[in-house]
């Protein structure tokens, strides 16, 4: 089961297709709704495609006794719990239907990084158009499983992932029947060095599976989003906040509004001046084209009769007689008439 081209929406992602870019809300709202609303609506006006958040209960993600590596403290109150942090970061079914309908009135996609199942079962009951497998969860089968069965598109992070890990998570996905998938590139550093983005992984997934492939990105502002764009992603995936300042673990690495307009302006040049694979001279070159090229001319004079010698040849512009590939055929042989200085000489000129 292979699939080649998907279809997110009213959005195909595919190799020649256009771009597909989402804005990674995630948990840049520091749970408030409004907050959120603000993101969503932003986020359309920017140019984004569809907007991602993360759905997860704290109690189904992490003990709590784990301490968070980052700087939470005003999110929660004073704790570094990473589960502390969690539970002030969880959306509820309310606030899900709210932020969905929200999306729906601005006319932007919206979807979502589930983390457990029965997250999964109550979004496919709001019908989200596809479904994020977090690089956290790539190793995660059983969940990737089931919502592989759900039948939606299904965009798979590698962060921290091998190849092999990837094939096993393919592999749950096939036997759910389920080939609709697209495989992000990701570094889970926040940010990684710019050493060890690695986007030419990039091409890497591109040639070892049959699906589009695509960047998650975690590096300050959007040189890597464009570098990827370049490279061959058909799926751009970058954190978006209204505020870098926010307390949060994410809004550092994150696009402000400003910054994602001017992104996808830049995003929608870079992909005009991709353009076409196939080489050919374009619209604007073609009257160009015999004025600049050159052609094999007399140097001097050449009676009839005459052989042709190198010395009695030049190559100039414009382009009226035999093309220089045609030399050695010239070379050597008799003229059928005479011919003067810079005449373009062509086979019926000669014997």
């Amino acid at each position: 089961m292979k699939c080649s081209k998907i279809q997110i929406g009213n959005f195909i992602i595919a190799e020649n297709a256009p771009v597909f870019f989402i804005a990674e809300i995630g948990i840049n709202h520091n749970g408030s709704l409004e907050r959120a609303k603000k993101l969503i609506k932003a986020a359309k006006q920017a140019g984004a495609h569809a907007v991602k958040f993360q759905s997860f209960k704290a109690d189904m993600m992490c003990d709590m006794y784990l301490e968070e590596t980052k700087d939470v403290k005003g999110l929660t109150g004073g704790s570094k719990s990473s589960y502390d942090m969690y539970k002030s970061l969880e959306l509820s079914d309310d606030m899900h239907k709210e932020l969905m309908e929200t999306a729906k009135e601005e006319d932007i996609l919206f979807f979502s990084s589930v983390f457990d199942e029965k997250t999964a079962d109550f979004l496919d009951e709001l019908n989200v158009p596809a479904y994020k497998i977090a690089s956290s969860d790539l190793t995660h089968l059983p969940l990737i499983e089931h919502i592989a069965k759900k039948g939606k598109p299904l965009i798979l992070s590698t962060g921290m992932g091998v190849l092999s890990e990837i094939q096993e998570a393919l592999d749950v996905c096939y036997k759910a029947g389920n080939d609709k998938i697209i495989i992000l590139h990701c570094v889970s550093s926040y940010p990684p060095a710019a050493k060890e983005l690695n986007l030419n992984v990039i091409k890497t997934l591109k040639e070892q599976f049959p699906h589009p492939a695509g960047y998650s990105d975690h590096y300050e502002g959007y040189c890597a989003c464009l570098t990827a764009v370049n490279i061959g992603a058909s799926v751009i995936e970058k954190h978006f906040t209204l505020d870098n300042e926010w307390i949060g673990p994410d809004h550092r690495i994150s696009l402000t509004a400003e910054q994602c307009k001017e992104f996808v302006e830049k995003l929608n040049l870079v992909q005009v001046m991709l353009g076409s694979n196939i080489k050919k001279p374009v619209q604007s070159e073609l009257a160009s084209i015999k004025p600049s090229r050159r052609s094999i001319r007399v140097l001097g004079s050449i009676k009839k009769g005459e052989i042709i010698t190198y010395d009695k040849i030049v190559m100039l512009k414009p382009e009226k007689g035999l093309p220089p590939k045609y030399l050695s055929s010239i070379v050597g042989r008799k003229a059928r008439m005479n011919m003067k200085n810079h005449e373009p000489i062509t086979f019926d000129k000669i014997q």
